[in-house]
């Protein structure tokens, strides 16, 4: 994939729960390439701009999944913004602050409505038999559950 597909498909895989900018993106990927963990290869079509394909090495796939057999050892604080402007509610009109939580409500019942849908497309038979299918439903489990807390929190 290209830098460029990459951004796309971790907005389309992982985006409720990890996200990547492009400047995070293609430093990882020249990384990767120095390391030997991945290839490029320039790509060249007629009337469009070349692009740079990567590729993960068979190196690179080992070292994938030695990377997810390590225990997380740093978790990342949360920075949860509505939080912080709740924390200091005091200091504007009460109004604005429920507000604030209602469009917070209003948001989390859309992205459950959006799992919904995931959760219908993973337990289709189309994916019945694809190994990852459980660990997929596991973190979309976490995220409904944690939109739910938060609904109720609302």
């Amino acid at each position: 994939m290209s830098g460029y597909d990459v951004k796309c498909a971790l907005e389309t895989i992982v985006g409720h729960f990890w996200h990547e900018s492009f400047g995070q993106i293609y430093p990882i990927l020249r990384q990767l390439v120095a390391e030997g963990l991945a290839t490029v290869d320039t790509e060249r079509a007629a009337g469009r701009p070349e692009r740079l394909v990567y590729a993960v090495t068979p190196h690179g796939t080992e070292e994938l999944n030695r990377w997810l057999s390590e225990p997380v050892e740093h978790h990342q604080r949360p920075r949860h913004e509505l939080l912080l402007k709740l924390f200091f509610g005091a200091s504007i009109p009460r109004d604005i602050t429920l507000g604030l939580v209602a469009r917070r409500r209003q948001e989390v019942e859309a992205l459950l409505e959006t799992y919904g849908e995931i959760e219908a497309e993973l337990l289709h038979d189309s994916v019945a038999d694809d190994a990852a299918r459980p660990f997929w439903l596991a973190t979309l489990r976490y995220g409904q559950l944690t939109a739910q807390a938060t609904l109720r929190w609302c």
